[in-house]
Formats: C-alpha cells, structure tokens, sequence
C-alpha cells in the first residue's frame, strides 16, 4: 500500500523537512521529488501583497533619515550591502560599540545610491498584511477604550495610566475595521481567533522548466459570516501530464449518498463505505441513524419520512366481507320477524312467547348491525358505541332466553296446584329481561367512564401506522363479553332443566345447542383475536364473531318455528304442541295401572309406591281449558287416569263431570289419553 505523508506547516518548516529527507535517502533525486509534487494543492494563510509597502521599502535612505527614529534601519542597511554608514556608532540590539565598530573596519562605506529594490534582493513577506491588521486592531482597541475612558480628553487620562490585559482584550475582540481589500475585519465571537483567511495554492511548472506555486484561490467569511470559496479550476493543473480533471483518490472513493464510511484499521486516512442499513439514515460521514418506528427512510436515506395512517374502513376488502354476511343476516332476521308476525295467533307462536321472540329478534339485528359499526373509520363516536353494545347486543339474545327457558322451568316445576305461579305474564317478562339488560348498560357505562372512548395510532410494523379504537390494541374489548358468558351459562342450566316439557314449549335441544355453538365460536374467534398481529383481521374477526352467532340463533331458535309454520301447518295445533316427544316427561306409575271391570263403576286407579305422579290424578273428573298463551287443554273424555296441565301458566284444572259409566269407556278413554300425550 502506498503510503502518504500530510504536512500541516508552512514553507519554510516544510523546506528544511525535505532537505531533511534527502539526507536520508528518502528521495534519490531532486527533480524526481519536484515531479511527484507537481499538482499538488496547499492551503496557506491568505498570500496577498501589502500595498504600498514596495515603493515605502524602495524610498528608504538611512542617509536622509534621522537614525535616532529608526535606529534599527542603520544596522539592517549595513547587514544587507555589507557596507557602513557614516555616524552609525552602537547596535540597536544592544551590542557594544567597540564590536560593532571591529566589524565595521573592514566594510567600505556605503553608496548614497543604494535602494532596496529587487535586483538588491529585497522581497516583501506574503504575511504581512497580518501584521498590518493586527496593528490596526490594536490601534482601533486603544482608540475606542480613549474614547471611552478620556472622553475626549486629548493625550493620556488617568484612567489609560495603567490598562488590565483583559480589559484590553475586551476592546479588541469588539474592533471592527476594513482591511487593505476593502474586507471586513472582526475577531470571531469575541473568541480572540481572527477571520478565517486562506490561500490555495497549486504546484505547478512553467514553461521554462521552473517549479512555483500559483494561487488558483482562496477562502475567507462574508459579511454575514457565511463561507466564501473561490476556486478557479481552470487553472489547476494536476500531475505530470498536465490533467485538469479531478483525480480519483487512491485512498478511498466517495461514498454513495446511502453509504458512510467506514475507517481502515492502522490508517486514518482512508476509508471504506457501508451501506445503512433498510431502516437507517445518514446521519454524517461515519455513522447511521435508526428511524422511530412509524417512520421509514427518504430514498436517498438522509432523512426519516412519517408513514400514512392506515384504517380499516367501508373499502376495505375484509370489511366488504363481513358488510356482506351481515347484511344477508338483516335480512333473514327482517324475514323472520315478518312470519312470526303473520302467524302471531298459531299455537307454535304463541308457545314460544311471542313478546320475547321478538326482543331476541332485535337482539339479532343489534348484532348484524354491530358490524357496521365495527369496520367503520376510527372516531371517539364510533369507538364508544362499539365498546357499548359489543356486549349489549348479546345480553338482549341470552337475556331474553335466560327469562323464557326461566319462566318455563316455574311453570312445569313440582309444587302444589294450589299455588299458581308468579310473573309469566308478557309484561312481566319483559321487566325481567330489561333488568338483566340492564346490569351490562350499568358495566358499560362505568367502563366508558373509567376508561373514555379514544383513537390511537400504533405502529405494529415498522412500515405501518395503523388507526384503531384505544383498547383494540390490548383485548380489553373482551371486558364487555364477560356478563354475556354468564348468561349463556344459566341459558344452557335452564335448558336441561326444561328438557321434559310438551313439545311446543320444550327448546332445551336447540337450546343447549345455540349455547354450545356461540361457546365453541368465543373458543375459535377469541383466541384469534388476541393472537392476530393484523389489526385489520382482528376487527373483523370480531364483526363475524357476532354476525355467526346471530345466525346461530336463528338457526337454533327460530328456523324449526318457521318450518313448522311454514311447511307443516298440520302440526301447527294445539294437541301437537301439547304432544311429548318423549315419554321421560309425564312420570308414570312405578305399577302398572289395573283396570276393574267387574260389572261396578269403582273406576281406574293406578297403584303406585310413591304416590301419584305429577300427571295422574285419582279422581274421575275431566274439563277444559287453555293457558294465556293459547296451549291447548284436553277435551271431555270418560276418563278414571288422565292428564294433570295445572302445570302450565295459566292452565285450568280438568275439571268434569264424567260422562259416562262402564269399564269398556274407561278403558277406550285411557287409550285415547295415552295416544295423546
């Protein structure tokens, strides 16, 4: 590798250094050292001759000119011509005179003529214009201290007998004054270094041969402090050959706008370039700077550019589809809620509670239209009602189911006749599940409160900024669903315990099963929900979760209505509703029922171990009757064992005469009363 040397001093420190190599051996030939210097570029301090210091140099004569003014001009004088003047007795440097005068002897006198002009040898210094400017500077200081301690007073006052160095230094470093250029002159910031001035300089031959350095330019401060550089490449010359263009650096080749450089081990100089890395700026020419997140580098990586916000909205491709399936929702709710009406005075209806069949209807449109809301465009509004009737919209379904299959399960449980049951009107109904509604609009309105409805933008990725609802982030949507699970849980208890009634008011099948499934779609969708990454998919995962489990529902509770309605109009009656679709509902005697036909009327009676069951009764009555809701009640039959419907709401006794006597009747109307149930 080659190696290079930088010499930061000036002309003469740098001449005798080579004259220092050459001693030893480091360059063999002058002339070789000269051609490898040759376009080589100096900075200097600014080379500029003084004007009018030439034809002041010139006009001396220590002849003419009182030595005692200048007693340094008679010794300079002889020094340079090797001569002696006249009158000249001791040395100003304080030798003594009789050394003095033994040098002299030996001297002829000095020609009247003599000048100090170039053919003499002299040359003026390039600095000392500096000596000029910081003449002035001390000149300016001292005036303006004058000015203000003297106030006017010509020569010195008092206060200028004795001056404090810093209290000079002050004055100077606030000097301002125009140099030989016609250039503004000021000490930087009251830091004492003065402007910055420098010379470039090329190292060049001319055409005689000769070496020399050529001034192609120069650097200084502007008035307002700004850089000022002037270089005129024209005149540079480079190398040998005389090249003009910039030559590539053996040392390290710039960098690219996206790279930095990297220094070379044991070598300062030189230096290597690296590319930042996918998420890195430049910051400078050695380092790279990492982007917060949400941010992503400038093509040229010099600087960070904020990402776009993303949200899901109505154009949203997931949000499209869960709009969709929502939308087929409504309107097989709406198509639902229009046959329960049409045939509102059926059995099948009536039996499974009109007022509350529709309220669960409106707790499934809720849910279809949650969607709606869900994928819409981030607000404080929307966040707010999503986070309201997220877990609202279930309770209204599963309440209404909690009060039914609980309304149920009073009527048919074991007590005495005589006691009727309570609250199973309509209107009770409705008061029981708007109270149970009511303890999630108290938990949401305390959650809203503690925890107001906000938007956030969060970054999950470095290249995505995504606006969501404050709490998506951290499932803390789920606080909602926790009431709703509870009432699923008493759904599901009420559903067993009501599995033995009729028919038409036995739903403990589908039931169960719509608890079940809406279980198994919170197992599915809720882990997925907390475990996706993709806000979007997470948004509509719970959107579909609500609109399944509204489908659930019909399907469960309201398809097998409608079928019946619909498509079987001939078990849409009363007896039908009535019937049991398994024979575990009506306990039988633990004896088999003897029937006594001997010619007297002492009737049909069960022997039983326990008592009579819940459905048989010993005494031969029989009457007719229907509930509030429209069940139907056995007809008159000549029956000794039959039916108890007390159970019902609202159901009558079957109370009645028998209408006929005979062991042949009796026996025909237990077979009538056994297909029936």
């Amino acid at each position: 590798m080659r190696q290079v040397v930088v010499v930061f001093a000036d002309k003469m420190t740098t001449g005798e250094l080579m004259r220092r190599a050459k001693q030893l051996d480091v360059t063999h030939d002058p002339r070789l050292d000269r051609l490898r210097r040759l376009g080589t570029i100096s900075v200097q301090p600014l080379v500029e001759n003084l004007s009018g210091f030439d034809d002041y140099m010139a006009g001396l004569d220590p002849l003419a000119l009182p030595l005692a003014r200048n007693p340094w001009l008679a010794e300079f004088w002889e020094d340079t011509f090797a001569c002696a003047l006249p009158g000249a007795a001791g040395g100003a440097d304080g030798r003594a005179a009789g050394e003095v005068a033994a040098n002299r002897a030996d001297r002829p006198a000095c020609d009247p003529t003599l000048r100090l002009t170039e053919q003499s040898g002299y040359r003026q210094q390039k600095y000392l214009h500096f000596v000029r400017d910081a003449t002035w500077a001390f000149a300016n200081a001292l005036n303006d201290m004058h000015l203000d301690l003297c106030k006017g007073q010509p020569g010195l006052c008092s206060g200028m007998q004795h001056i404090e160095g810093y209290t000079l230094r002050q004055y100077l470093s606030k000097v301002h004054f125009k140099d030989q250029n016609n250039q503004s002159f000021r000490f930087l910031n009251g830091s004492g270094e003065g402007p910055p001035r420098y010379s470039i300089l090329n190292f060049q031959r001319d055409k005689q041969g000769g070496y020399f350095w050529k001034n192609v330019g120069q650097y200084s401060l502007t008035e307002d402090g700004s850089s000022n550089l002037v270089l005129r490449r024209e005149e540079i010359l480079f190398k040998a050959g005389g090249r003009r263009d910039f030559p590539t650096s053996e040392c390290g080749t710039p960098c690219l706008p996206h790279q930095v450089k990297v220094k070379k081990e044991n070598d300062l100089c030189c230096w290597t370039c690296r590319t930042c890395g996918s998420y890195q700026v430049v910051r400078d020419d050695y380092d790279c700077e990492e982007c917060k997140p949400g941010f992503l580098p400038s093509p040229n990586q010099r600087h960070c550019m904020i990402v776009p916000v993303t949200f899901v909205d109505y154009s949203s491709p997931w949000a499209v589809v869960a709009m969709t399936f929502a939308a087929f929702g409504i309107v097989v709710t709406v198509l639902c809620g229009l046959i329960f009406a049409a045939h509102a005075s059926t059995p099948v209806i009536k039996a499974s509670g009109r007022e509350l069949s529709y309220l669960l209807l409106v707790g499934n449109l809720l849910s279809f239209g949650m969607t709606f809301l869900i994928v819409a465009r981030p607000t404080d509004a929307t966040c707010g009602l999503t986070r309201f009737f997220l877990g609202l919209c279930y309770t209204v379904c599963y309440a209404a189911i909690v009060t039914k299959t609980n309304r149920t399960s009073r009527i048919f449980t074991r007590r005495p006749v005589k006691h009727r049951t309570r609250y199973t009107s309509p209107q009770s109904q409705l008061v029981i599940t708007a109270i149970l509604t009511s303890v999630e609009v108290v938990v949401n309105a305390i959650w809203l409160l503690y925890r107001p409805p906000a938007t956030l933008v969060i970054s999950p990725t470095r290249e995505q900024r995504v606006l969501i609802c404050d709490g998506l982030d951290d499932s803390s949507y789920l606080i909602g669903l926790i009431y709703p699970l509870i009432l699923i849980g008493f759904c599901t208890i009420y559903a067993v315990k009501t599995r033995k009634c009729p028919g038409g008011f036995n739903e403990a099948r589908y039931i169960v099963f719509t608890s079940y499934t809406t279980c198994v779609l919170w197992l599915a969708f809720v882990p997925l929900y907390i475990a996706a990454t993709d806000h979007a998919l997470r948004t509509v995962t719970l959107a579909m979760s609500l609109s399944l489990s509204g489908l659930v529902q019909l399907a469960c509770l309201f398809f097998p209505k409608i079928y019946v309605v619909v498509f079987k109009p001939e078990k849409n009656t009363r007896d039908a509703v009535m019937a049991h679709r398994s024979h575990a509902f009506i306990p039988t005697c633990h004896s088999t029922p003897v029937v006594l036909i001997n010619g007297t009327s002492r009737g049909v009676y069960a022997r039983c171990r326990r008592g009579p069951p819940l459905c048989c009764r010993q005494d031969i009555s029989t009457s007719s009757g229907s509930d509030s809701q429209g069940a139907p009640a056995a007809g008159a039959v000549s029956s000794p064992l039959r039916l108890d419907f007390t159970r019902f709401n609202h159901i009558t006794s079957l109370r009645a005469p028998v209408t006929g006597s005979g062991n042949v009747s009796a026996a025909s109307a237990l077979r009538r009363r056994k297909h029936s149930v």
